[in-house]
């Protein structure tokens, strides 16, 4: 059927469904990846609604249904555009695909009897909280695959630069002159820099995950 989709989960019948004739898909963030998935669900003839941030390059797409994109630049901000697009559902029943890593962790931020009134399930928000850890997802994933080796800043090894260091969980509205997102470093005396730096930002270790750097092939 045109309108029933892989996503989601329908416990009267035990498989994985939605169906898009009763559903508003609402995309969290209208970044590259979000504007790919809203135009996507948009092929399905359902209507498409939106978060997003000011700077987000999906803002205006004609992908989203008019007056559908909500607002939200900071956390704060995210479950006043979560009501906002439930009161337009126009009795269609929400169903969120996160797009952005900052609006997955603004999203679990909110209490769980929120999360679970937007249909999510107990096993869906503790896979979220899982894929929001970087430090432990990387734990998980390292038995399956190969990632680069994660460290804290306590116990990194002498051998292990260069490395990269980024934040374990990425905010809405953070603001960090010392680590706006990603930095390569290639000394201990360089990653000092940076821990000092986002200390007085007032941040703390917990807040950073150190990892070797893997070399891409760009031939």
């Amino acid at each position: 059927e045109r309108t029933r989709w892989a996503a989601g989960r329908d416990h009267g019948r035990g498989d994985a469904v939605v169906d898009f004739e009763r559903t508003l898909p609402v995309v969290m963030g209208l970044g590259p990846s979000g504007l790919f998935l809203a135009r996507q669900l948009s092929r399905l003839g359902c209507p498409v609604a939106a978060i997003a941030r000011p700077s987000d390059v999906g803002l205006h797409s004609n992908k989203i249904a008019p007056g559908m994109v909500m607002m939200a630049a900071d956390q704060s901000e995210v479950e006043a555009a979560l009501e906002a697009v439930r009161s337009k559902a126009a009795g269609r029943e929400v169903s969120l695909f996160v797009s952005s890593d900052q609006y997955l962790t603004a999203l679990l931020t909110l209490p769980r009897d929120v999360l679970v009134s937007f249909g999510l399930h107990e096993s869906d928000i503790a896979n979220f909280e899982l894929m929001n850890d970087k430090a432990r997802f990387d734990g998980v994933l390292g038995g399956i695959a190969r990632v680069p080796e994660s460290f804290s800043l306590a116990e990194i090894r002498s051998d292990a630069y260069p490395c990269v260091v980024k934040w374990n969980e990425k905010r809405l509205g953070r603001r960090s002159k010392a680590l706006p997102k990603i930095r390569e470093l290639a000394t201990q005396e360089e990653l000092d820099d940076v821990f000092d730096s986002i200390r007085r930002e007032g941040f703390c270790a917990n807040d950073l995950v150190v990892q070797s750097l893997v070399q891409g092939d760009n031939s």
